[in-house]
C-alpha cells in the first residue's frame, strides 16, 4: 500500500503499489471469463424462442401401412426457405410442429371448432337462424399454436393421438381462417395459400376432437392431394419459456458487468 500526502492541506491519500495494481488486474481479468461464461449461458437458454409444446403422438386403428409420425427435429421446415405448398411432399408422415407458444392475442381469432363454446374466452358468432357460422377467442386470450401436416403419397388414413403439455382449446381449419391466422405461424416459414389448405370433413370425413384428457387431440384423416393442414390451438404453456430476454438482455447484462468491473479496478 502506497500513502501519498497531497498538497498543503496535509490530507492522505491511499493507493496501490505496483504489485498491489498487478494482481488487481490479473483478478479483473479472471472476473472477466466468468462474465462472458454467464452471458453465453444466459444465450443458450433465453436467446431463442421456445418451442416445447407437442409430448407425443402415437398412431392407431386403421392407420395405412407405412405411415408414420414426427414431433421432432429435423422438422421438413428446417430446410432453407421453407414455404408449404399444396401436395409438395408425399412423405408418408404426420408432422406437428410447435408454433407461436404463449402469444397474448390483440385481435379476435376466428376457429371452426372449440373444446368449450361456453369459456369466457369464446364468442359464438351465429346467423340469423342461431346457426353457428364460427367462433372468436377474443383479445388477450392467451394462446399457444401448432401446425399440423399430412401428405401421404397415395391416398392414405391416419388416425393418431397427439398430446400436448396444455389443455386443447380449437381448431382452425377453413382455408381463409389459416390465412388469417398464419401470424401464429413459426417464424421461418411460409405459409402460402391454396385451395383446399385444410381438412376435408365432409368430403373425406376428417374428425378432430378432444381425447381421454383435455390436453390430447385425436385426429382420423384421409389424405390424397393436396394433402390435409390444420392450426391446433392450445392454452398456456408451462413448458415453453415465458418473455424471451434474447440478446438486448445478455447486452444489457454485459453492460452492467463491465462496468462493475471497470470500478473495481
Amino acid at each position: 500500500m502506497i500513502v501519498s500526502r497531497v498538497g498543503r492541506t496535509g490530507r492522505y491519500a491511499f493507493g496501490r503499489g505496483p504489485q498491489e495494481q498487478r494482481a488487481s488486474r490479473a483478478a479483473s481479468c479472471c472476473r472477466l471469463p466468468s462474465v462472458f461464461v454467464l452471458a453465453v449461458a444466459l444465450v443458450t437458454l433465453y436467446g431463442s424462442p421456445a418451442f416445447a409444446t407437442v409430448l407425443n403422438i402415437s398412431l392407431y386403428g386403421n392407420t395405412s401401412p407405412g405411415v408414420t409420425a414426427d414431433w421432432t427435429a429435423p422438422y421438413p421446415f428446417e430446410q432453407t426457405n421453407y414455404t408449404v405448398v399444396a401436395n409438395g411432399y408425399n412423405d408418408d408422415t404426420l408432422w406437428v410442429w410447435d408454433e407461436q407458444q404463449n402469444y397474448v392475442l390483440t385481435q379476435p381469432l376466428k376457429l371452426d371448432w372449440v373444446a368449450d363454446p361456453a369459456a369466457p374466452y369464446v364468442n359464438v358468432v351465429t346467423d340469423q337462424n342461431d346457426n353457428v357460422l364460427y367462433y372468436e377467442f377474443v383479445a388477450g386470450t392467451i394462446v399457444s399454436s401448432q401446425y399440423v401436416q399430412f401428405d401421404p403419397d397415395g391416398g392414405k388414413t391416419v388416425q393418431a393421438t397427439v398430446e400436448f403439455d396444455a389443455p386443447f382449446l380449437g381448431i382452425i381449419n377453413r382455408d381463409e381462417f389459416l390465412f388469417d391466422s398464419d401470424f401464429l405461424g413459426r417464424p421461418g416459414v411460409n405459409y402460402s395459400d391454396f385451395p383446399l389448405r385444410g381438412i376435408e370433413i365432409v368430403q373425406n370425413g376428417d374428425t378432430v376432437g378432444v381425447g381421454s384428457n383435455p390436453n390430447e387431440l385425436v385426429l382420423s384423416w384421409w389424405a390424397d392431394s393436396p394433402g390435409d393442414w390444420t392450426r391446433v390451438v392450445t392454452a398456456y404453456s408451462p413448458v415453453a419459456a415465458v418473455p424471451e430476454p434474447g440478446w438486448a438482455g445478455v447486452l444489457a447484462l454485459l453492460a452492467v458487468c463491465g462496468v462493475a468491473v471497470g470500478r473495481r479496478r
